[in-house]
């Protein structure tokens, strides 16, 4: 594995786990399994400083990798493809969301700026009290939340926000 990529991976654990012990949490697992140290699945993140995820062309938003038809791999956690993985197939709580072909353009209320950002959702998940959406920021970084918290654009937004 490249050595920049090793140490920026470091980093951003050792972020994570500092600015999470904060509020009491504290996230152990570093293979992004999607659940919470108490065993409670994650539904909200925010990391727009993630370096697994770079900045993406948005008149190439729909050339990025995403998950579709199947929960995700660990595999494509770690190849930027997907967030989390929720222990795959095994784990009976969770499915994958089949409503929605992805990627998809959406704006979602940022939680640091309050407006709505412009994201790309790669991956969508469903419980029996939950559908969870992983998005990548345009600009970089990743993130996930509620489906409610998103609106997923039309063609002709699509076109306005694109320019094409």
């Amino acid at each position: 594995m490249n050595k920049k990529l090793i140490l920026a991976s470091t980093m951003i654990l050792f972020i994570a786990i500092t600015s999470h012990a904060q509020t009491g949490t504290v996230i152990t697992d570093t293979r992004n399994k999607g659940y919470w140290q108490d065993g409670k699945i994650i539904t909200q993140w925010n990391c727009p400083d993630d370096l697994g995820y770079p900045p993406v062309n948005i008149k190439s938003w729909d050339k990025v990798p995403a998950v579709n038809g199947r929960l995700p791999t660990l595999k494509e956690t770690q190849n930027g493809t997907a967030i989390h993985h929720y222990g795959g197939s095994s784990n009976p709580n969770v499915k994958s969301y089949n409503e929605i072909t992805l990627p998809k353009l959406a704006y979602i209320k940022s939680p640091n700026a309050g407006i709505n950002e412009l994201v790309i959702v790669i991956q969508i998940v469903q419980t029996n009290n939950y559908i969870i959406v992983g998005y990548r920021y345009v600009t970089g970084g990743c993130g996930g939340s509620l489906i409610q918290d998103f609106h997923f654009l039309t063609d002709d937004e699509i076109k306005k926000v694109v320019g094409n």
